[in-house]
Order: structure tokens, then sequence, then C-alpha cells
């Protein structure tokens, strides 16, 4: 591959154009750029000026960005009055067509990321004392996934500028009513108060005994997602086959009993709206299963790069459940789950979306009265409670106690939250219906 054509001046050129030409032009794009869209580093240099002045608030027109430059000591890197007059003078600018200049940008963008992991694999290829090479090759396609992974080193006030840029995200929701999350969350009002959102790269865990409503719980954030946040998912579900799952879904949806799924009495009604569910609701979610018992790691991520493939962008990944998990390069059962753990963590942050997995406890809450689980109980390593940035504990009193006063109710524990609160949050268990449900409950 030719220089040329891992990227384009003109390019670069028309985009600071059209940002020093055109008012808020910054602001008003749908896909911003950043400072690695431009190759040249006169560009980089002139692009950076661009942003932080209009992180600043202030206007950013040819004479403002050429002071700001002056003051740095860079115009004259940039190619003084020379390079930009001609940048000004000789590219083509309009808000319309900007958009696309930096989609086009991006483009070659990556095109630049995979010719560097293309040659770094040729040295690997050749190195004569490389160990697992299959691995760190792997490895290295995984940075084309979520290529801001290779940018371990930053500056504070890059970082600042983008926690902004998150909380403005969060504002925005809130000043539009949308209801709709940064990230992902259970459209359970008492939980997703205590909770939040969960964030992309966050690491979420849901643990219970059997019974419980795990998968319930994971099927609500996974339509919750798909259907108001237009989040593309990806359910691995290594327990229930696709078939199991989709039923789950539509008597939640539908309101359909699932015993009478199971039993194939459903009624006339129950039919028509089974059709019904799966035509006007299920057949427009962008949300995918994966039907795979003993899933790796490995095969998450290639279902993974599909959705991503298919639908541009993937918003969640939830595995049903992590102790189905296999990883063939680990020893003991302990050291696998401990590294099984890591790797979901490692996945959230690559593919820059949330990861809920599911995870069972083991049986020591059940020697407790009342048997009400805590993070010890999390089962078989204690790296999952090290990774996670949120533990979800399911409890219900009416499982274990036959006079119990609270029949038809869950608890939910928020029992670890690494960004905000810790609490119980009450909701109603309709599990005949598959879903949970919102009461006049209380966050303790």
């Amino acid at each position: 591959m030719s220089e040329h054509e891992l990227h384009s001046t003109s390019l670069e050129m028309s985009v600071l154009a059209a940002l020093m030409t055109i008012a808020n032009c910054y602001e008003q794009l749908d896909t911003k750029p950043t400072v690695d869209d431009f190759y040249a580093a006169r560009h980089r240099y002139i692009f950076t000026a661009i942003e932080q002045l209009a992180l600043r608030g202030e206007e950013y027109d040819m004479t403002l960005v050429k002071n700001h430059l002056q003051q740095q000591g860079l115009f004259d890197d940039c190619g003084g009055d020379d390079h930009l007059n001609t940048i000004m003078y000789e590219s083509s600018t309009s808000l319309f067509n900007v958009n696309s200049y930096v989609i086009k940008l991006k483009k070659f963008t990556e095109r630049r990321q995979v010719d560097e992991v293309g040659k770094k694999m040729i040295i690997l290829a050749k190195s004569p004392d490389a160990d697992d090479l299959t691995l760190r090759a792997q490895d290295l396609i995984n940075t084309l996934e979520n290529p801001d992974r290779n940018k371990t080193l930053i500056h504070i006030a890059d970082a600042s500028i983008e926690a902004l840029d998150i909380i403005e995200q969060r504002l925005s929701r809130q000043r539009n009513n949308t209801g709709l999350a940064y990230g992902v969350n259970t459209g359970l009002s008492t939980v997703d108060y205590i909770v939040g959102d969960i964030e992309p790269t966050h690491f979420c865990v849901i643990a219970a005994r059997p019974a419980m409503g795990k998968t319930t719980l994971a099927q609500m954030i996974a339509l919750n997602a798909a259907r108001r946040n237009h989040a593309p998912t990806l359910f691995v579900s290594c327990e229930m086959t696709g078939d199991q799952i989709a039923a789950r879904m539509v008597s939640a949806l539908g309101r359909i009993k699932f015993s009478d799924i199971k039993r194939g009495t459903m009624s006339e009604q129950d039919y028509a709206m089974w059709i019904d569910t799966t035509t006007r609701i299920l057949n427009d979610l962008p949300l995918k299963i994966e039907q795979k018992a003993a899933a790796t790691i490995p095969e998450i991520r290639e279902s993974a790069r599909k959705v991503k493939s298919e639908y541009g962008s993937i918003g969640l990944i939830i595995i049903d459940y992590l102790q189905l998990l296999r990883d063939p390069t680990q020893r003991n059962r302990y050291d696998e789950i401990s590294q099984i753990s890591r790797q979901l963590k490692k996945l959230a942050k690559d593919f820059h979306c949330p990861v809920v997995a599911l995870s069972q406890l083991s049986r020591d809450c059940e020697k407790r009265k009342p048997p009400r689980p805590i993070l010890s109980d999390l089962r078989e390593s204690g790296q999952i409670e090290q990774d996670a940035d949120q533990v979800l504990l399911l409890y219900r009193d009416e499982v274990y106690n036959q006079n119990s006063q609270e029949v038809g109710v869950a608890e939910i524990i928020v029992a670890k939250n690494r960004h905000g609160a810790t609490g119980t949050a009450r909701v109603a268990c309709v599990l005949e219906m598959c879903h949970f449900a919102d009461i006049q409950g209380e966050v303790e």
C-alpha cells in the first residue's frame, strides 16, 4: 500500500478550512474529528488550536487560530501565513460537505491503524523467539476493535475534556427528557436510581442463587438497551437456546404467562399477541443471540465483531452465565474463572460498551438466617468482585420462607458500585411473565 492511500492532504485542508470559516462549525458537526484523524503534523497543530479555542467557548477563525499558534510558538511549524492562506483560499468549504469529509478522514485513520497492525504482525511472525504467537497476534487485532485502547498515556487536560463530553451527553438526555441512558440501564426506576447508568467500558455482574431471576433481569436490560436506546446488543447464552430466550422475551413483552408457553396451553389471543410482538417489536430490534455452551472469550469477541460489523457499533454484551464460559489455557478452575473475569473487563474496554455477566453464588449464603447474599458469596473467584464496576445481588425471601411477608417482591442489592451509591431496591417479581416491575418501593 503506497503512502498516499493512507491519508488525504486535500481532505484535511478542507476540514480545517470549514472549521475556520463557518460560524460554530465545530459545535455543529455530527461526528467530530480528533487530532489522530490528521496525518500531517502541521494540520494536527492547527486542529488542536481550533479544538482548544472551541472548548473554551472562544471564536476560532483564521486570525484567532493564527494568534493562538503564535502564542504556542507553533506558527512557523504549521507553514506560516503561506500554508494558512493555502488552506483558506484553495479548499472547498460548506457545512453540508464537512460532515462527509470528517467521515472520510476517519476512514483514512482506520487504514493507517490497520497498516500499523499489519506491520507489527509481520515483525511478530518473523521473530524467532516469540512465545504464544497466536495470542499475541490476537491481541494486536483486538487493538482495531477500539483504537483508543492504545492511548494509555493521556494528558490531564485531554482527560478533563473527555469527561466533560460525557457529562454533556448525560445532560443532553435529561434536557430532551428521552429517558435514555448513557450506556444502558435496567428500566427499573428504583434500581437505576441507585446504580445510575451502566456505562461504556463498565463490567457489571448480576449474581444470585438459582431461580432468583438473573436471566429475567438480564433479558430486561437487553430489551431496554435494544428497544429504548437502539443499542446493538449481543446476548451470549451458554445455558438456554435462542428459542428459549425468545420465548421469555415474548412472554415479557406480550404479557403471556410463561407456564402456558411451556405447557402449550396458550389461548388464541396469546398466539395473536405472540405474532404481533414478533412482527411489531422483535423484528426491528438490533438484538442477536449467541447460543453456545462452554463459549470462550475469543468466540465471544468474534460474535461481537459480527454484531459491530452488521450495525456499525455494539452497545451491550450480556453473558449468561460467567461460570459456563471456558478458558482452555488455564490449569485449574480458580485460575480459569479469574482469567475469564479479567478478560470480560477487557472486552468492555476494547469494544467500548457495557458487559453484563450473570454469576452463580456459592451455597454458603443459604447457611445464614436470612440467606440474603453478600459480595463474598461470589462463586469460585474473588477476582470477579475486584474486576466488576457494579455487582447486583438478587434475593427473594419467599423462596426460603413459607410465611414471608414479601411474596411477589424481589430485592436487588447493589452491593458494589464503583462509580456511585450502593443500597437495596425492592421491585415487583412477575416471573410468571418473565419480568420485574417497579412498585412503590424504597431505597435503603
